[in-house]
C-alpha cells in the first residue's frame, strides 16, 4: 500500500468539495501538528518510511503540511491515522479526531467536514467550554450567561418552572402542558369543549365519556350516548353506570320496561297475564290481577266453585235465589227448567273429571244434595238434618249430612258422626292420602274443634283442639287449613276479647295455639286456603272492606307475639256492601285466586 497516494487522495477530496461549515473555533497549528490560534497554520509532520530489499534497506521521508496525517497500514480514504493512536479514524465527521490534525471538538460540538464548530442550532459558549442549544440548555438557556434554577427547566429559550413549556400562543408565557387544556401535551394542541387536560390528554371531563367515531363528550346519564358503547336507550330507560336500565318503578320483561304493578300482561311478574278467557279484560292492581265479569241481574252469590281445581276454564255460582250461573266464556243464565234448591245456606262443587258434574246443598231440614248438570240439579241424596259440607279427594266425593261425614255412592257411608256437631269444612291430610281434617261446629254455633279421621271408615284417630267459633252468620268462617305436613292447623276463632276475630296457629305436637294475627271490632272471617307452602286468607268488616292476604307458613310457624310487620303481605284490598253474604270462599288454580264479591267474579294473580 502507497500511504502517499492515499493522503494525498485525502486532501485532494477536501479541496475538491464545496461544504457549508460553521465557523471553526480554530484554524492554527503548532509545529508539533496540534491546534494553533486563530489564523495559524497547521505544523508539518514528517513520517518516515523503511524499504528492505534483501540484505540492504534504504530510508525514504515524506511529508504533509496543513496539519495533515498520513494515512496508515490498513486505513481507507476518508479514514486516517491519527499521532499517538492506533487505528482509523473517520476525519470529515468524528468529533475526537476531527480534521487533518485529528482534532478533538468542544464538548457538545460536531465535526463538519472535518472543521470543529456548533450545529445551526447550538452556540458556543466558554463557561463552561462547550456548544449548548439555547432553547432547552439549563445552564445557557437563551444566551450563554443565562442559567435556570434547581426548580426550572429551559424551554425554547426561556426558563418556565419545572413541568411546564413555553408557548407563544396565545399569550407568551410558560405553560403547563400536562394539565392546560390550550397547550395538552403541546404547545399546539387546544382542548375541546367539556374536555380537561390530564397527563397532556385531552380527556372528557368528569361526568362526560366519548363515543367511539363521534366527536365531542356526551354525559355519562346520556340516554343516546349511554356508557362506552354509547348505546340508544329504549323508552322508560335510563343511563346508570354506563348500562341502560329500567325507570325505577320498572322491569325488563324480554327488552321492555313496563310497571309489573299495572302491566295487565305482566302482572306482578314477566308474563303474568291477567286476561283470560274466563275473564277478559285485564286489571292489575299493586302487582295483582284484579278480573271482574258483571253481569247485571246476578243477585248475591252464596255458592262457588270452578269446573277443576288445578286449571278451571269455566266457573260456576248459585245465588241466593236458588239460581246456578256459569261464567268464563260470558255470564250465561241457568236452565229454567229444574232449580230445586233452597241455596241460602248453600254451597256448590264442581266435579271436571266426571264430566263437568256439579253439586249444590242446603243446610235446611228440608234440602237436600244435588248433583246434575251447571243448569240441572236433581236431588239424589236427601238428609233430615241438612248438608254443612262438600269436597273431593281423589276420585270419591263426600260430604256432611246429618251430623256425619259420608262419601259416596248415594246410598249414605258414615265414615265419622258427632252426637251434637255438624261437620263443616272437609280437608284431606297433605301427607297421608287415607286421612282428612274435619271441622264439626256445635249444633249451638258456639263451640268447634278440628278432627283427623280415616276416609276408608276406620273411624276417628284424634281430637287436636277445641275453639269458641266466631259466628257473624258468614257460612264459611269456619274454614280451615293446614301446613304441607299436616301437623300444623290454621284457623279463625274468636278472640280474648269482645269483637275480636283471630287467625289462629294450632302445633298439634305440642297441643298449643298461637294467635297470629288479631281483627278487631266488626271484623268477618271468611276463608283460609293454602296453595303449597302459602297459606291465604280472606277476612272483611260489617262496613264492607275486605282484605285478602298471603304468608308463608315458615314464617306463620314461628311467630311467637300477633300482628308481626312484614309477614302478611296484602294482595287486593276492596270494598264490598254491608248485605251478608257479600263475599263467597277462595278457590284456586295453579296461577290465581278465585272469590265472588258482591255479583262480581274475581280472579286475582298470585
Amino acid at each position: 500500500m502507497v500511504h502517499g497516494a492515499a493522503l494525498l487522495w485525502s486532501a485532494a477530496a477536501l479541496a475538491a468539495c464545496t461544504f457549508e461549515v460553521p465557523a471553526p473555533y480554530g484554524s492554527g497549528g503548532s509545529a508539533d501538528g496540534g491546534n494553533g490560534g486563530e489564523g495559524g497554520t497547521g505544523g508539518v509532520l514528517t513520517t518516515s518510511q523503511t524499504t528492505t530489499t534483501g540484505t540492504s534497506s534504504t530510508t525514504s521521508t515524506s511529508t504533509t503540511t496543513s496539519g495533515a496525517t498520513t494515512t496508515g497500514p490498513g486505513c481507507v480514504a476518508p479514514e486516517a491515522e491519527c499521532p499517538g493512536e492506533e487505528g482509523c479514524f473517520e476525519i470529515l465527521s468524528d468529533p475526537d479526531h476531527c480534521g487533518a490534525g485529528c482534532e478533538k471538538c468542544l464538548p457538545n460540538g460536531s465535526c463538519f467536514d472535518g472543521f470543529c464548530g456548533c450545529s445551526a442550532d447550538q452556540i458556543e459558549c466558554s463557561n463552561p467550554p462547550g456548544c449548548y442549544d439555547p432553547s432547552s440548555s439549563d445552564d445557557h438557556c437563551g444566551d450563554c450567561n443565562t442559567a435556570c434554577s434547581p426548580t426550572e427547566d429551559c424551554s425554547e429559550g426561556h426558563c418556565c418552572p419545572s413541568g411546564e413549556e413555553y408557548c407563544v400562543s396565545p399569550t407568551p408565557g410558560c405553560y403547563p402542558t400536562q394539565t392546560d387544556i390550550q397547550h395538552c401535551g403541546s404547545c399546539t394542541n387546544s382542548c375541546g369543549s367539556n374536555e380537561v387536560c390530564n397527563g397532556g390528554q385531552c380527556e372528557c371531563a368528569g361526568g362526560l365519556h366519548a363515543c367511539p367515531l363521534q366527536m365531542g363528550c356526551f354525559s355519562d346519564t346520556s340516554t343516546s350516548h349511554c356508557g362506552p358503547t354509547c348505546a340508544q336507550c329504549g323508552a322508560n330507560e335510563a343511563c346508570v353506570d354506563g348500562s341502560c336500565e329500567c325507570l325505577p318503578g320498572l322491569t325488563d320483561c324480554n327488552g321492555v320496561c313496563l310497571n309489573l304493578q299495572t302491566n295487565g300482561d305482566n302482572c306482578g311478574a314477566c308474563g303474568n297475564t291477567c286476561s283470560t278467557a274466563a275473564f277478559p279484560g285485564a286489571s292489575c292492581s299493586s302487582g295483582h290481577c284484579q278480573k271482574a265479569g258483571l253481569s247485571p241481574g246476578i243477585g248475591v252469590i252464596r255458592g262457588f266453585a270452578a269446573d277443576d281445581s288445578t286449571t278451571p276454564t269455566t266457573l260456576y255460582a248459585i245465588t241466593v235465589d236458588s239460581t246456578i250461573w256459569r261464567f268464563g266464556d260470558g255470564f250465561m243464565p241457568a236452565d229454567s227448567a229444574s232449580q230445586p234448591l233452597n241455596a241460602v245456606f248453600g254451597r256448590l262443587f264442581m266435579d271436571a273429571s266426571m264430566g263437568g258434574l256439579s253439586y249444590g246443598f242446603s243446610v235446611q231440614t228440608t234440602g237436600g244434595l244435588h248433583s246434575g248438570s251447571w243448569g240441572s240439579l236433581p236431588s239424589v241424596v236427601t238428609s233430615s238434618t241438612g248438608f254443612t259440607t262438600i269436597a273431593r279427594f281423589g276420585s270419591t266425593l263426600y260430604w256432611g249430612a246429618d251430623k256425619c261425614v259420608r262419601k259416596t255412592p248415594a246410598s249414605p257411608v258414615d265414615l265419622l258422626c258427632f252426637t251434637t256437631d255438624y261437620p263443616t269444612t272437609l280437608v284431606q291430610h297433605p301427607t297421608d292420602a287415607t286421612d282428612a281434617f274435619v271441622h264439626p261446629i256445635s249444633s249451638s254455633g258456639t263451640q268447634g274443634h278440628i278432627r283427623r279421621f280415616d276416609l276408608n271408615g276406620a273411624g276417628q284417630s284424634a281430637q287436636y283442639t277445641t275453639f269458641p267459633i266466631a259466628q257473624r252468620t258468614e257460612d264459611s268462617l269456619r274454614s280451615f287449613a293446614t301446613d304441607g305436613t299436616g301437623d300444623t292447623l290454621y284457623f279463625f276463632t274468636l278472640g280474648s276479647m269482645s269483637g275480636e276475630i283471630e287467625l289462629r296457629r294450632y302445633d298439634i305436637a305440642t297441643s298449643s295455639a298461637q294467635a297470629l294475627f288479631v281483627y278487631s271490632g266488626d271484623a268477618i272471617p271468611v276463608s283460609i286456603l293454602r296453595d303449597g307452602a302459602t297459606l291465604y286468607w280472606i277476612w272483611r268488616t260489617a262496613g264492607g272492606t275486605v282484605e285478602i292476604r298471603r304468608a308463608p307458613t315458615t314464617a306463620l310457624n314461628v311467630i311467637s307475639t300477633p300482628n308481626p310487620p312484614g309477614v302478611a303481605e296484602l294482595l287486593s284490598s276492596f270494598t264490598v256492601s254491608t248485605n251478608l253474604p257479600a263475599v263467597s270462599d277462595l278457590h284456586q288454580d295453579a296461577e290465581a285466586l278465585y272469590f265472588v264479591a258482591d255479583n262480581t267474579v274475581y280472579r286475582l294473580a298470585k
